[in-house]
């Protein structure tokens, strides 16, 4: 059974710099507990996780808002890798 703290439904690991798309909206994924891949500009926070929550990712809507969430689902999807400039 797949950790979906850590992979998407279609079984790729999520990872930070990742592009994916949730409830069809395009975006990138900004940190990954499971892997503890942070973007730089969420380093600040990750303490703060970490006590919260312990497992989960945080996706970036391209333009738009923050969503943080503890396990993955089916309106949570992989498009690709992208460029990542994990701390």
């Amino acid at each position: 059974m797949l950790d979906l703290s850590r992979h998407y439904e279609s079984g790729e690991e999520i990872h930070t710099g990742d592009r994916a798309s949730l409830a069809g909206l395009p975006g990138r994924v900004v940190f990954v507990l499971g892997f503890d891949e942070f973007l730089p500009e969420f380093v600040s926070g990750k303490e703060w996780y970490y006590e919260e929550y312990s497992h989960g990712f945080m996706w970036q809507q391209d333009g738009g808002g923050l969503v943080f969430q503890q396990e993955s689902d089916e309106d949570f999807e992989f498009i690709s890798r992208g460029e990542s400039h994990v701390v």
